[in-house]
């Protein structure tokens, strides 16, 4: 989390990690997009990282659906802070 730029520390006896910034201003899809990396499904409609799949040359059926789950999880995600989540505030 540190090396993202989303908490600083302290040293000495009253040390410790505390944000980097109001937790309205830490976007959770940011965090999962630092820590885990794209936000996609499958690899053939990863925005950052997409992989060809052979499938796409045979038209795949799934491909569409794989891009629009991808479309609502950033939606959703992109649009909640961490303030959200820690005042259970999920569904706007």
């Amino acid at each position: 989390m540190k090396s993202h730029g989303y908490v600083k520390s302290k040293r000495g006896v009253r040390g410790g990690y505390t944000l980097k910034e109001l937790p309205n201003k830490i976007i959770i899809g940011n965090v999962i997009r630092d820590l885990e990396g794209p936000l996609a499904p499958m690899s053939c409609v990863s925005i950052t990282a997409y992989e060809y799949c052979p499938l796409e040359d045979n038209n795949c059926l799934l491909k569409p659906l794989w891009a629009l789950i991808r479309d609502q999880v950033a939606e959703l995600l992109d649009n909640t802070t961490l303030k959200d989540l820690l005042e259970g505030n999920l569904y706007k």
